[in-house]
Protein backbone atom coordinates (compact mmCIF):
# COMPACT_ATOMS: atom_id res chain seq x y z
CA UNK A 1 0.00 0.00 0.00
CA UNK A 2 1.79 3.38 -0.85
CA UNK A 3 1.29 7.23 -0.34
CA UNK A 4 -0.55 7.97 -3.91
CA UNK A 5 0.69 5.58 -6.06
CA UNK A 6 -0.81 2.13 -6.52
CA UNK A 7 -4.49 0.80 -6.37
CA UNK A 8 -5.57 1.17 -2.59
CA UNK A 9 -3.17 3.96 -2.40
CA UNK A 10 -3.49 6.15 0.78
CA UNK A 11 -4.27 9.41 -0.78
CA UNK A 12 -6.89 8.11 -3.39
CA UNK A 13 -9.24 8.65 -0.92
CA UNK A 14 -10.66 12.10 -0.50
CA UNK A 15 -11.11 10.86 3.30
CA UNK A 16 -8.00 9.81 3.72
CA UNK A 17 -6.55 13.15 1.92
CA UNK A 18 -8.51 15.33 4.64
CA UNK A 19 -7.38 12.85 7.83
CA UNK A 20 -3.68 13.36 6.47
CA UNK A 21 -4.11 16.96 5.86
CA UNK A 22 -4.68 17.57 9.50
CA UNK A 23 -2.29 15.20 10.98
CA UNK A 24 0.05 17.42 8.91
CA UNK A 25 -1.42 20.65 10.87
CA UNK A 26 -1.05 19.13 14.19
CA UNK A 27 2.40 18.09 13.36
CA UNK A 28 3.20 21.74 11.96
CA UNK A 29 1.01 22.73 14.79
CA UNK A 30 3.15 21.26 17.56
CA UNK A 31 6.67 22.29 15.76
CA UNK A 32 5.15 26.40 15.56
CA UNK A 33 4.35 26.14 19.62
CA UNK A 34 8.06 24.53 20.56
CA UNK A 35 9.84 26.85 18.44
CA UNK A 36 8.69 29.89 20.07
CA UNK A 37 4.71 30.02 18.99
CA UNK A 38 4.56 33.75 20.47
CA UNK A 39 6.68 35.40 18.16
CA UNK A 40 4.66 33.93 15.02
CA UNK A 41 1.08 34.19 16.97
CA UNK A 42 -1.19 34.84 13.21
CA UNK A 43 0.46 31.23 11.98
CA UNK A 44 -0.68 29.90 14.90
CA UNK A 45 -3.92 31.04 15.43
CA UNK A 46 -4.84 29.87 11.77
CA UNK A 47 -3.28 26.51 12.71
CA UNK A 48 -5.28 25.95 15.56
CA UNK A 49 -8.42 26.95 13.31
CA UNK A 50 -7.51 24.03 11.53
CA UNK A 51 -7.54 21.94 14.32
CA UNK A 52 -11.28 22.39 14.69
CA UNK A 53 -11.69 20.24 11.98
CA UNK A 54 -10.09 17.40 13.82
CA UNK A 55 -13.49 15.49 14.48
CA UNK A 56 -14.00 15.01 10.81
CA UNK A 57 -11.61 12.11 10.97
CA UNK A 58 -14.06 10.41 12.78
CA UNK A 59 -16.66 10.38 9.95
CA UNK A 60 -14.03 8.02 7.96
CA UNK A 61 -13.91 5.47 10.71
CA UNK A 62 -17.67 5.29 10.57
CA UNK A 63 -20.08 4.29 7.19
CA UNK A 64 -23.01 5.54 8.80
CA UNK A 65 -22.11 8.67 9.28
CA UNK A 66 -19.83 9.06 6.51
CA UNK A 67 -22.73 8.28 4.47
CA UNK A 68 -24.78 11.24 6.05
CA UNK A 69 -22.14 13.83 5.60
CA UNK A 70 -21.94 12.68 1.82
CA UNK A 71 -25.42 13.39 1.54
CA UNK A 72 -25.36 16.75 2.68
CA UNK A 73 -22.11 17.50 0.81
CA UNK A 74 -24.23 15.93 -2.84
CA UNK A 75 -27.35 17.85 -1.54
CA UNK A 76 -25.41 21.40 -0.85
CA UNK A 77 -25.49 22.08 -5.23
CA UNK A 78 -29.19 22.12 -5.23
CA UNK A 79 -30.03 23.97 -1.88
CA UNK A 80 -27.59 26.71 -3.46
CA UNK A 81 -29.99 26.55 -6.61
CA UNK A 82 -32.96 27.19 -4.50
CA UNK A 83 -30.99 30.15 -2.50
CA UNK A 84 -30.34 31.76 -5.34
CA UNK A 85 -33.55 31.47 -6.83
CA UNK A 86 -34.76 32.93 -3.67
CA UNK A 87 -32.36 35.76 -3.62
CA UNK A 88 -33.62 36.80 -7.15
CA UNK A 89 -36.88 37.16 -5.98
CA UNK A 90 -36.19 39.21 -3.18
CA UNK A 91 -33.97 41.49 -5.09
CA UNK A 92 -37.26 41.57 -7.59
CA UNK A 93 -39.46 42.57 -4.77
CA UNK A 94 -37.16 44.91 -2.86
CA UNK A 95 -36.48 46.91 -5.58
CA UNK A 96 -40.27 46.90 -6.55
CA UNK A 97 -40.66 48.13 -2.75
CA UNK A 98 -38.46 50.79 -3.08
CA UNK A 99 -39.70 52.36 -6.08
CA UNK A 100 -43.60 52.29 -4.66
CA UNK A 101 -42.95 53.49 -0.87
CA UNK A 102 -40.00 56.31 -1.95
CA UNK A 103 -41.25 59.15 0.03
CA UNK A 104 -44.29 57.83 1.66
CA UNK A 105 -43.14 58.15 5.36
CA UNK A 106 -42.43 61.31 5.46
CA UNK A 107 -45.34 63.56 6.84
CA UNK A 108 -45.84 67.36 7.94
CA UNK A 109 -45.14 68.02 11.64
CA UNK A 110 -46.87 71.08 12.54
CA UNK A 111 -49.98 72.68 14.79
CA UNK A 112 -52.86 72.29 11.92
CA UNK A 113 -52.15 69.65 9.38
CA UNK A 114 -55.80 68.46 8.34
CA UNK A 115 -56.37 70.37 5.16
CA UNK A 116 -52.54 69.77 4.01
CA UNK A 117 -52.24 66.64 1.55
CA UNK A 118 -48.56 66.71 -0.16
CA UNK A 119 -45.25 67.97 0.67
CA UNK A 120 -45.94 71.52 -1.14
CA UNK A 121 -48.58 71.82 0.93
CA UNK A 122 -46.65 71.43 3.85
CA UNK A 123 -43.57 73.55 2.97
CA UNK A 124 -46.32 76.50 1.99
CA UNK A 125 -47.73 77.20 5.61
CA UNK A 126 -43.70 76.65 6.93
CA UNK A 127 -44.34 73.66 8.33
CA UNK A 128 -41.62 70.78 8.68
CA UNK A 129 -41.54 68.04 6.05
CA UNK A 130 -40.07 64.49 8.86
CA UNK A 131 -39.09 60.93 7.73
CA UNK A 132 -41.41 59.03 10.22
CA UNK A 133 -39.43 57.00 12.38
CA UNK A 134 -40.02 53.74 13.92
Amino acid sequence: MGLYIGEQAYLKSSWNVLDGFLVFVSLIDIVVSMAGGAKILGVLRVLRLLRTLRPLRVISRAPGLKLVVETLITSLKPIGNIVLICCAFFIIFGILGVQLFKGKFFYCFGPDVKNITNKSDCLQANYKWVHHKY
